[in-house]
């Protein structure tokens, strides 16, 4: 279970660094002395929080009827774990979302990554990056 966290672990800081990077406006010679844009990864360094995007989708994740944040699950347990390993002192903003926004949310720039399950499909694929399914 460690090394399969410790691959998890591998596999979120290169998803943040890698595919979560904002492109520069374009080429041209307003951009050549503008800085490369910061990684979610870097941003997260920085900061020390991850903003985390959920809708509650039982067992992975369960949200609390009194403070509507979510409370357990497979998902809360594993990204729990991953920044507990990684870097104890990030904290987690969680962000509702639902599955009609959940990729514009995304795309956005509302929260770095989604925990729960989002079932792979072909549009969505094109759009956003998917890790190797854990369930």
């Amino acid at each position: 279970m460690i090394q399969r966290a410790r691959q998890i672990t591998v596999f979120l800081a290169v998803f943040l660094s890698l595919s979560c990077t904002k492109p520069a406006a374009g080429p041209g010679p307003a951009n050549a002395l503008a800085p490369p844009p910061m990684s979610v990864l870097d941003q997260v360094k920085r900061d020390k929080v991850l903003r985390i995007g959920y809708s509650g989708y039982p067992p992975f994740l369960t949200i609390d009827p009194t403070t509507k944040l979510p409370r357990d699950g497979f998902s809360v347990d594993l990204i729990t774990r991953i920044l507990h390993d990684w870097d104890s002192t990030i904290k987690i903003t969680w962000i509702p979302t639902n599955w009609t926004n959940v990729r514009t949310d995304l795309n956005n720039n509302k929260f770095d990554l989604i925990v729960e399950p989002v079932f792979r499909t072909i549009p969505r694929a094109a759009i956003v990056d998917f890790s190797r399914p854990y369930s």
